[in-house]
């Protein structure tokens, strides 16, 4: 049986307008994504014009979002 390797590469970015080039960023690693998330986000509608531009790139993505404010690494476990 062969082994399994599984990587979690990471590289975060923050920067002006990092929404608008989230797609072309996520393009250069594949094509899906997990998006974690407040759920406090959906009041600005700032988690819709994301999933909006990843939908428009076609890149597949699932949505948590139920991290609360001042998570704790409980929130991380569950």
């Amino acid at each position: 049986m062969s082994d399994l390797i599984f990587s979690l590469p990471h590289e975060t970015y923050f920067g002006v307008d990092i929404a608008n080039r989230l797609a072309s960023i996520i393009l250069q690693h594949g094509s899906r994504v997990l998006v974690v998330t407040e759920a406090i986000l959906y009041e600005r509608n700032t988690i819709e014009k994301v999933l909006e531009l990843l939908e428009k790139k076609n890149i597949s993505f699932i949505v948590y979002d139920e991290v609360g404010p001042n998570a704790t690494s409980q929130a991380v476990e569950e």
